[in-house]
C-alpha cells in the first residue's frame, strides 16, 4: 500500500478574535468523507494569525512535509498567503498549492499571475472542487476535467467552467459534528447554518443572485449541543446572509439552541434585514443570547438605489419597536457604510443621525470597499467610483458625489462615534442627555443633534481622559487594514480601574454642562447616581487589593480559604478582580448591559447567570440555587444585593439559605450605600427602569425574615470618590437561624474601619 500523502489546510485569521477558520474544516471534513481520497491523503489543519512570525509558519507548515499546501484566501490574510507561497515553495519546490477564498475566487488568472508559485485557484465553493483536485492528482491526470479549477497548462492560466451551486448542503459533513474542530472554553465560532444571499448589493463579493441553500436545521441545532458539551462561554457568529428569510425556520433554530444551552452562558449574532421580524419573532427573540447584526448602509433612497441596496426604513422601524417592547432582551447592532457613491458627508451624516436616535446596543460604521470580487470592484467607474486602493482592504478613496477630503472627514467622524458608543457606560448617558424627539423624513433633514452630541462629547473627551486622547493617537497612525479589522482599538472595560473611574468623573462633567445649557437640569439627578454606582464598582475593585480588605476576608468567611471549592460566590459578571479572586468557587454572576459589553460571554464552567434586566422574571433568580445541588460552606454575596428585585429579597435569601445541603452554610453579604440607578438597566417601554436606592434597615429586615441571624457586628469599609465624597460597604456575616423561635432583639450597630 502507497504512503499516504501529506494535505496541509492553512487558515490565517487577522488576530485572535475568532478560533477557526470554518472553510478549511468543511474542505477537510469533505475530503476526509471520501474513502479514495482518505486512503490516498493525510490532511492536517494549520491554524494562525496574519501577525506571527512568518518563518514561523513557514517552519510549522513543512514540518509536515506536505506534497500540498492549501490556503483559504481573504483581504486580511492575502499579503501574507503571498509570502508564505514563495517561502515554501522555495524550500520544496516540488510540492503543489492550492488558493480558494473570495480574494482569489473571481479573479483565478490574475492571482496566477501575481504568484507564479501558485499552482491552481478554486472558483467558488471549495468542498467539491478541492476534492476533485485531490482526486485528479492522485490518478496522475491534469484538472481539466475538475469544474471551478483554475489551473495552469505549459505555463498558461487554464479556466475551467464553473461547478453548478450545490444544492444538497447536507453532503458536507460539520467539521464540528466530526470533531475536527474542537472547541475551547471562552471561544467565537463561526457556524453556517444556510448559503447563499438573494440581495444584488454591488459592493458584495458574496457572488449574489443565488438562492439560498439550507443546511438541516437540525444539523445546525446538533452542532451547538455538541460544542456545549466540550466547552462553555461560547459565542456563535452565524454566518448567513439572512437566518430569518425562513420564518419557520428560523423559529426551530431559536427554539432547539435555547434549549440546548439551558441556563450556561451563550451567544448567537446573526444577521437579518430587521424588516423580516415581525412580533411573533421578536418574542423567540427576547433573550440575552441573541443579537441581530442589520446592514442599514445608508438611509438615502439615491445611495440605496445606486448600490442595488433594499431598505424599507419604515419597516425596519416598525421592527425596531416591535424589538424594543416585546424583545428588550436581544442586542441590536446597526451597520452603516461610509464613502458609497452617489453618497456625500451631509447625507452619512442624516444616516448616522437615525442610527443614534433610534438608542440601540451596538454600530458598526465600515468604509466602503471595492472588493476585486464586487462590482464596486471589477466596475467602479459604472457607479460613479472614481478612485479604490489597489491593495487590501481595498477603500473607495473618491466618487462622483464624496471627495477624497470628506472621505476622510466621514472617516474621522465614523470613529469618533463608535470610540464612544461602544462603551455602555458613555452611550448610556449620551442617551439620557440627547434630544428627546425623532424627525419624521430623517433623510431629507439638515439638523443632525445626536451626531453634533456625539462630536462634542469626543472634543471633550479627548482632553480630559488618557482613553480617548490614545484611540485618536491611534487612528491617526493606523494603517488602512488595520481601521477595517480593528473598530475597537482600546477595550474600555479592561482598563485599570483608576482610569475608568476618572472617565466617568469626566463624563459627569459633561452631561451637568449639556443638561444645565439645555434646560433639562431635572435629569441629572439620576444621571449622577449612574455615575456614582460606576465609581463605586471601581473604587471597589481598588479596594480588593488594599491590605484592609485582606485582613478583614478570612474572618468573614470563617476560616474558609479564598480558594476553597465549597465556597459560592455571586458578583457582577465584568468584575474579573472578583472571579479571580474567588477563582475555585461556584460562580453566580449578574449581567449588565450597560456596564460590559453587550455580548460577552463567561467562560467558566457550570457558572450560572441572571440579566439586571430580568427584573419580572423571578423564575431566573431561582434557578440560581437548585435544589438538591452541592453543599457549600460559605456563600457571597459581592455587591449585587441592590439588583436583586426588591419583591423577591426575602425569598431570594431564603432559597440561598434552604437550598445549600450544608445546614450550617453561612452567609457573607456585602453591600455599598451607593445602590442601583435607575438608569443601570436598559430602558423598557410602558414603564420606568427600576431604581435601587441602598437600604441597610431593609436588608436586615430581609436577614431575619429569611431565616438568617447575624454572626458578628456588621463591618465596614470605605474610600474616597470624587462624585460621592466617601463610598462604604457593610459586610455582614450571617449562619442559618435556629429553629426555635426566638425574641426580636435590636440589630448590631456597624463597626466602621476606614481603609
Amino acid at each position: 500500500m502507497n504512503k499516504r500523502q501529506s494535505v496541509v489546510l492553512v487558515g490565517l485569521r487577522y488576530d485572535e478574535f475568532y478560533s477557526h477558520t470554518l472553510a478549511i474544516g468543511y474542505l477537510k471534513a469533505y475530503a476526509d468523507a471520501q474513502p479514495e481520497l482518505a486512503e490516498r491523503y493525510g490532511s492536517v489543519i494549520v491554524e494562525r494569525t496574519v501577525h506571527e512570525p512568518l518563518s514561523a509558519q513557514v517552519a510549522e507548515i513543512l514540518d509536515h512535509n506536505p506534497s500540498i499546501v492549501a490556503f483559504s484566501c481573504y483581504l486580511w490574510n492575502f499579503s501574507r498567503v503571498t509570502e508564505l507561497c514563495r517561502a515554501v515553495k522555495a524550500a520544496r519546490p516540488d510540492l503543489r498549492i492550492v488558493l480558494g477564498g473570495p480574494e482569489v475566487s473571481v479573479r483565478g488568472p490574475s492571482v496566477l499571475a501575481e504568484i507564479p508559485e501558485a499552482d491552481v485557484v478554486v472558483q467558488g465553493e471549495g468542498e467539491l472542487t478541492f476534492a476533485e483536485v485531490l482526486r485528479a492528482w492522485a490518478g496522475g491526470r491534469d484538472l481539466r476535467s475538475v469544474l471551478g479549477a483554475i489551473w495552469r497548462r505549459d505555463g498558461e492560466a487554464v479556466s475551467n467552467p464553473e461547478r453548478p451551486l450545490l444544492q444538497d448542503l447536507s453532503v458536507i459533513p460539520s467539521p464540528y459534528l466530526t470533531g475536527i474542530m474542537r472547541i475551547r472554553p471562552g471561544e467565537r465560532v463561526a457556524l453556517e447554518t444556510s448559503r447563499g444571499c438573494p440581495l444584488q448589493c454591488r459592493f458584495c463579493d458574496w457572488q449574489n443572485l443565488q438562492t439560498t441553500r439550507w443546511f438541516p436545521a437540525e444539523r445546525a441545532i446538533k452542532e451547538a449541543a455538541v460544542i456545549q458539551r466540550q466547552s462553555s462561554g461560547i459565542y456563535y457568529f452565524v454566518t448567513d446572509a439572512d437566518i430569518f428569510t425562513s420564518k419557520e425556520r428560523a423559529a426551530q433554530l431559536l427554539r432547539g439552541w435555547d434549549r440546548v444551552t439551558g441556563a450556561e452562558s451563550v451567544h448567537w449574532h446573526m444577521q437579518t434585514d430587521l424588516a423580516h421580524i415581525d412580533e411573533d419573532l421578536a418574542r423567540l427573540l427576547n433573550s440575552y443570547k441573541f443579537s441581530l447584526g442589520s446592514g442599514i448602509e445608508s438611509i438615502q433612497p439615491h445611495v440605496l438605489k445606486r448600490m442595488v441596496r433594499g431598505f424599507t426604513r419604515r419597516g425596519v422601524e416598525r421592527s425596531i419597536g416591535h424589538l424594543k417592547t416585546l424583545a428588550p432582551a436581544v442586542g441590536v447592532h446597526l451597520q452603516l457604510i461610509s464613502g458609497l457613491p452617489a453618497d456625500d458627508l451631509a447625507g452619512y451624516r442624516r444616516s448616522l443621525e437615525w442610527a443614534l436616535s433610534w438608542k440601540t446596543d451596538s454600530l458598526f460604521l465600515p468604509h466602503a470597499l471595492g472588493l476585486p470580487g464586487a462590482e464596486f470592484g471589477r466596475h467602479p467607474e459604472k457607479y460613479g467610483i472614481k478612485k479604490v486602493m489597489k491593495e487590501p482592504p481595498y477603500y473607495v478613496l473618491d466618487t462622483d458625489t464624496f471627495s477624497t477630503d470628506a472621505i476622510v472627514e466621514a472617516d474621522r467622524l465614523a470613529f469618533r462615534v463608535l470610540n464612544t458608543h461602544k462603551e455602555g457606560l458613555f452611550r448610556r448617558v449620551l442617551d439620557a442627555v440627547g434630544p428627546e424627539q425623532r424627525p419624521e423624513a430623517p433623510e431629507s433633514v439638515a439638523a443632525t443633534p445626536w451626531v453634533d452630541l456625539y462630536e462634542r462629547f469626543n472634543a471633550y473627551a479627548v482632553k480630559t481622559t488618557d482613553f480617548f486622547k490614545r484611540g485618536a493617537d491611534w487612528y491617526e497612525r493606523g494603517n488602512a487594514l488595520a481601521k477595517v479589522m480593528d473598530q475597537e482599538p482600546i477595550s474600555f472595560p479592561q482598563l485599570p480601574p483608576a482610569e475608568r473611574r476618572d472617565a466617568s468623573n469626566s463624563i459627569a462633567e459633561f452631561a451637568r454642562a449639556e443638561l444645565e445649557s439645555g434646560g433639562r437640569p431635572e435629569l441629572l439627578p439620576d444621571i449622577l447616581h449612574f455615575l456614582r454606582a460606576y465609581e463605586a464598582m471601581c473604587l471597589w475593585e481598588i479596594g480588593l487589593s488594599t491590605p484592609g480588605f485582606g485582613r478583614l476576608l478570612p474572618r468573614l468567611l470563617g476560616g474558609l480559604p479564598v480558594d476553597s471549592p465549597d465556597l459560592r460566590f455571586m458578583g457582577w459578571e465584568d468584575l474579573g478582580v472578583e472571579r479571580s479572586l474567588f477563582h475555585r468557587a461556584h460562580q453566580i454572576h449578574v449581567v449588565s448591559a450597560v456596564r460590559g459589553a453587550y455580548a460577552e460571554v463567561c467562560p467558566i464552567p457550570r457558572s450560572a447567570h441572571v440579566h439586571l434586566e430580568d427584573q419580572d422574571r423571578p423564575e431566573r433568580w431561582e434557578a440560581l440555587f437548585p435544589e438538591g445541588g452541592k453543599p457549600f460552606a460559605v456563600t457571597v454575596l459581592a455587591n449585587v444585593y441592590w439588583a436583586v428585585p426588591p419583591t423577591l429579597r426575602t425569598e431570594f435569601l431564603t432559597w440561598v439559605r434552604e437550598r445549600n445541603p450544608n445546614p450550617q452554610g453561612r452567609l457573607v453579604l456585602i453591600v455599598d450605600d451607593v445602590g442601583l440607578s435607575a438608569l443601570e438597566s436598559l430602558p423598557r417601554p410602558g414603564g420606568a427602569p427600576p431604581a435601587a436606592p441602598a437600604d441597610l434597615a431593609g436588608l436586615r429586615a430581609d436577614l431575619e425574615a429569611a431565616g438568617w441571624a447575624l454572626a458578628e457586628e456588621p463591618r465596614s469599609l470605605s474610600a474616597a470618590g470624587k462624585l460621592s465624597p466617601r463610598v462604604q460597604w457593610t459586610f455582614f456575616s450571617a449562619v442559618p437561624a435556629p429553629r426555635a423561635p426566638a425574641a426580636a432583639a435590636s440589630a448590631p450597630t456597624a463597626a466602621r474601619r476606614d481603609a
